[in-house]
């Protein structure tokens, strides 16, 4: 799977302002921030500093199987896998505003009260692509991108 270009980019990010929710703006910041889809699927509010205006990632959401015989798994939030990725991201001022406009009273950023399952998100990802007409690229493989003022 490739990477996103700029222009499937500058595409997706006009979708995704077109009628902005959590979700929507959990991929701008995956994109104009470099997060993780674990990193964005556990990112809470107060991970957050409204007034540094920066993000704090300290934890992560992955699935994992439990024992060994039954295949059952759970949804595990914990620390990231390394320290390096324990981090302070400045938030960029674009999107300072559309952060402090979808905050709501909820925990987390994307699914109210719960991490949301990272399937789930990759999958409403895809959604997002396809209906921005852009081919199928990996939320994993999308590198961070300069805004060309495209928020203006």
């Amino acid at each position: 799977m490739q990477t996103i270009n700029a222009t499937d980019q500058q595409k997706l990010c006009r979708y995704l302002l077109s009628d902005l929710d959590s979700c929507k703006l959990g991929i701008l910041i995956c994109l104009y921030m470099g997060l993780r889809l674990g990193e964005i699927c556990a990112l809470k509010w107060e991970d957050i500093d409204f007034q540094r205006k920066t993000i704090h990632i300290n934890r992560t959401v992955q699935r994992i199987q439990v024992g060994q015989e039954d295949k059952k798994t759970i949804l595990y939030e914990g620390p990231p896998k390394t320290l390096c990725s324990v981090r302070e991201i400045p938030i960029p001022e674009f999107l300072f505003p559309l952060l402090l406009s979808c905050k709501d009273d909820g925990v987390y950023v994307l699914n109210k009260f719960s991490p949301m399952e990272p399937r789930t998100y990759q999958y409403k990802f895809y959604s997002y692509l396809d209906k921005a007409y852009i081919k199928k690229v990996s939320l994993s493989r999308t590198a961070p991108y300069i805004c060309d003022k495209l928020h203006q």
